[in-house]
């Protein structure tokens, strides 16, 4: 999965590894291929290959990310979601 920040803005790119992570735990790590944050629309992109299980990657975007799109559907981060990874460990 490729994953980048327009503005390399720290929060966000926290945002993309734990995305990384839960899409790793629910095994749909390698149906993604692109998370791209755009900075100045405070948006993440989520590009799927043909066939990727939606609902698991959603899941794993509600988790991790504040706001996404993923084929056209605009969701936001899950408030009372308990989050595994609390801080953004680089280390992994």
């Amino acid at each position: 999965m490729k994953t980048d920040s327009r503005r390399d803005v720290f929060r966000e790119k926290c945002e993309l590894l734990n995305f990384e992570r839960y899409c790793r735990m629910f095994g749909v790590d390698d149906q993604v291929t692109e998370a791209f944050y755009d900075s100045k629309a405070c948006l993440c992109s989520i590009e799927v290959k043909p066939g990727a299980d939606i609902a698991a990657i959603r899941q794993a975007a509600a988790l991790a990310l504040s706001q996404y799109d993923i084929d056209g559907w605009i969701g936001l981060k899950s408030s009372n979601a308990r989050h595994v990874f609390d801080q953004c460990d680089l280390t992994f």
